[in-house]
């Protein structure tokens, strides 16, 4: 039977577990023309507590805020429905022998029958889903109504799930979208391919001689052959004094050579180890990256890189210059080779605005670090390119380590922004750079 008034009293799990209270027919609930609906302080102080819990949090300050809001004079939920805030805190002597202070429950159910009770004997109806809270009211008399269980909103776990899913779903499409690049620093083959083989045979470690064995080869390269009678060519062009002032210079030569082979060969006991690689760039991404380039900041530890016909550094670092060789008398050949040798060379390598092709460009120095750029106009997805033919040297034996990092740059056109990267190169017993796995 309809009833034409009702008072009302939310547990907390109403607010937190279904929709706003604006939102829900409280006459229909109730069975009256009017309907009184009811906060107790002990439930703002259980929404005031679930303010902190992350999957909670949202709904218990929306709760508050509406509540907020019902305090202002002449407000309604809605037509019919008119809002109070029982403003009324209990005390551990408000409780009989049977009910526990400290218990939530026994506390809201306290503060409905003290509101009924000031109110001249008013019926108030406790509105739960909660168990625990219905057998409660059924042992103080309170009654009860139960929330209609299909307007129960989605658990917050299960909700933040599935916007969890939804966002790795975008992050994926995304993804997929976007060109996503691997550097992998590789060895080469133990043959050089075919642009490098000039490049193999020039950087080839320096080895231990003996002494004697290279001093004597120097000398057969050097000295004047005998003069045997009827040589008169050689008589004119070698003269008395002029022999007699080749060979001084010779032998000052020679002994000058002795200790620079002495002292190459002690260079040549700590000189770092020569080591060949290459460098991959792959693209397993959804999407072609273009102008693609990776710069590589080589470390401190290394004197001198080459790609090609490009070195920089100094692989000579260290090294005792070689003495001057003599020069044999009235050999224009041997003048000639001098002076080509040191005219300076005219060619310079193509701008980068000329090249349509993937290309190396070296750059810094040993004092501050040298820099390997490789540049790839277009690298499409699910393709690779690899730069090989790389040479590099440590400085010395003590800085050959089994690996060591160096810090690169990524960008391209089809990039946001550039990216920042380690890369590893890690070398087996022998000095050779190990393929990655």
């Amino acid at each position: 039977m309809r009833c034409s008034h009702v008072t009302i009293f939310p547990d907390t799990n109403t607010f937190l577990h279904y929709p706003s209270i604006k939102d829900v027919d409280w006459r229909a609930v109730g069975g009256a023309d009017a309907v009184k609906l009811v906060v107790c302080m002990q439930v703002i102080h259980e929404l005031d507590a679930k303010k902190g819990d992350g999957a909670l949090s949202s709904r218990a300050e929306r709760a508050l805020k509406e509540i907020k809001a019902f305090r202002s004079p002449g407000q309604t939920v809605r037509e019919g429905v008119t809002p109070e805030v029982f403003n009324y805190e209990l005390r551990a002597s408000d409780f009989a022998d049977s009910q526990i202070p400290d218990a939530k429950d026994d506390r809201i159910v306290h503060q409905v029958k003290r509101y009924a009770e000031a109110i001249g004997g008013e019926i108030a109806i406790v509105y739960t889903e909660d168990t625990g809270m219905m057998l409660r009211c059924e042992t103080y008399g309170v009654p009860v109504l139960e929330p209609d269980r299909s307007t129960r909103l989605v658990n917050p776990v299960i909700e933040y799930e599935k916007k969890y899913k939804e966002a790795m779903a975008q992050l994926s499409t995304a993804r997929s979208r976007s060109p996503s690049i691997a550097v992998t620093v590789g060895p080469t083959s133990d043959e050089p391919h075919e642009k490098g083989r000039r490049t193999g045979r020039v950087f080839r470690n320096p080895t231990v001689q003996d002494v004697d064995v290279a001093l004597a080869k120097e000398r057969r390269k050097l000295e004047l052959p005998a003069l045997r009678y009827g040589d008169t060519a050689l008589v004119h062009l070698h003269t008395h004094a002029v022999r007699t002032g080749y060979d001084k210079t010779l032998r000052t030569y020679l002994m000058a050579y002795r200790e620079w082979v002495g002292k190459m060969n002690a260079f040549v006991m700590n000189v770092g180890h020569l080591f060949r690689f290459q460098l991959k760039l792959a693209n397993s991404g959804g999407c072609p990256a273009d102008h693609l380039e990776a710069t590589i900041r080589l470390p401190l530890t290394l004197s001198f890189v080459a790609f090609e016909n490009q070195t920089v550094g100094n692989r000579a670092e260290g090294m005792p210059p070689p003495p001057a060789r003599p020069i044999t008398p009235s050999s224009f050949f041997s003048k000639l080779s001098a002076a080509k040798a040191a005219m300076p060379s005219t060619l310079t390598p193509p701008t980068d605005s000329l090249r349509d092709q993937p290309f190396v460009a070296l750059g810094g120095n040993s004092a501050d670090g040298l820099v390997v750029r490789c540049v790839v106009p277009s690298l499409l997805h699910h393709k690779a390119h690899v730069f090989e033919g790389f040479w590099a040297m440590f400085r010395t034996r003590a800085d050959t380590t089994p690996a060591f990092q160096a810090e690169m740059t990524l960008t391209s056109a089809t990039f946001p922004e550039k990216i920042e990267r380690t890369l590893l190169f890690r070398f087996d017993e022998n000095g050779k750079v190990m393929k990655r796995e």
